[in-house]
């Protein structure tokens, strides 16, 4: 990514954020729900860019789900990955939908899970609510509205979580996106896992042309 002045656009954090996933080792797949989960955050204002680039670092250490009737970490694991177990949710979401609340045992910061979740709210046209200790955040097909202090919003892990639906829909609020500054230091790691995915130059390919150059006159 070049040089850029000021905040980074929301494009540009989810592309950056889909590429560090890929070069944490994710599937292209899983690495494009990350940088949507982090679209989705930065227009909403909650973004942490060392919050992903925290868990991306350490996906070796992270389970996925057990199942969707066991939402538990495997065996042999301490906790369970947000975007792994977002993206269960989103892919049994009829299952859950309109049924008893889910509880969700050991996963690590629950928020990146509920930033997965809209794309099943919008299908589904109802509101997903998780809940963990001192916070709740409720996706509806068009918003995200969180609840608790910071520090418990933020957690980087979570003993037990509460998923449930409702057919109330929360309207949109006005958030004004937050600004990602290209120095912020989760910024700087996720870049540097987003780099694993380029491929070094060679004589070869700078002779026929690739990259800038010597000068840049754009």
């Amino acid at each position: 990514m070049g040089v850029v002045k000021g905040a980074l656009s929301q494009n540009e954090i989810a592309a950056v954020c889909a590429s560090a996933a890929r070069g944490a080792g994710h599937q292209w797949g899983m690495a494009e729900e990350v940088g949507a989960a982090a679209r989705c955050l930065a227009a909403h204002s909650l973004l942490n860019p060392a919050a992903f680039a925290d868990i991306l670092n350490k996906r070796a250490k992270l389970s996925a789900p057990v199942s969707r009737e066991c939402l538990s970490p495997r065996e042999g694991f301490a906790s369970q990955c947000p975007f792994c177990l977002g993206a269960l949710l989103c892919d049994g979401a009829e299952t859950f939908a309109n049924t008893k609340p889910q509880t969700i045992k050991a996963v690590s910061s629950p928020l990146l899970t509920a930033a997965c979740l809209p794309p099943a709210a919008r299908a589904l046209g109802i509101t997903f609510v998780l809940s963990w200790r001192g916070a709740s955040v409720a996706v509806s097909p068009s918003s995200i509205t969180a609840r608790g202090q910071s520090k418990a919003l933020h957690t980087n892990f979570a003993p037990q979580a509460r998923l449930q639906t409702t057919n109330d829909i929360i309207k949109k609020e006005r958030v004004k996106p937050c600004a990602i500054p290209i120095t912020d230091a989760g910024w700087q790691q996720l870049t540097k896992l987003s780099n694993k995915t380029t491929v070094p130059p060679t004589p070869q390919s700078q002779s026929r042309g690739a990259g800038a150059g010597l000068t840049d006159n754009d």
